[in-house]
């Protein structure tokens, strides 16, 4: 092997290293991003809330379908709809899929349960901080009076 080839191979070998070693540390970077990303859940068990980030999101939340009703005789069964679906969290306070989607107060840090039976706004017990608005109280107050002129 002369010398042309042998700086030709030692070019072709330091390309290779930085692509593996760049390859690694975007790696890296994407895994450190996504155990930023955490989901709220509230433990309807214990009454507590909790965090699941995002490498345990897989492990520890479901999505299934609710328990059917008992049908009574000589009824029809309904169809199935996509409102029979819910999302559940294993609780590390019961062990068992008792967390139910929850927000992080954005004023006093509470962790509470978020209502999905459309039944009244999401607000903070403690605080009554809206995490729809960012702000206290409920959004559907009436606007002020106009002042006449």
């Amino acid at each position: 092997m002369n010398s042309k080839e042998g700086v030709k191979l030692g070019i072709a070998i330091a390309i290779i290293a930085v692509a593996i070693g760049l390859f690694v540390y975007r790696t890296r970077a994407a895994a450190d991003a996504a155990d930023d990303s955490k989901t709220f859940w509230y433990c309807t068990q214990s009454n507590k809330g909790f965090e699941v980030s995002g490498p345990d999101y897989d492990r520890n939340v479901r999505t299934g379908r609710k328990t059917a009703a008992p049908q009574q005789e000589g009824t029809i069964s309904r169809a199935r709809l996509s409102d029979d679906l819910v999302t559940q969290a294993k609780s590390p306070y019961s062990g068992d899929w008792t967390g139910v989607p929850a927000s992080k107060c954005g004023d006093c840090g509470e962790i509470f349960p978020l209502k999905t039976d459309a039944q009244g706004e999401n607000l903070c017990p403690k605080c009554n901080w809206n995490p729809v608005t960012q702000t206290k109280g409920p959004s559907n107050l009436a606007p002020p009076p106009e002042k006449p002129e």
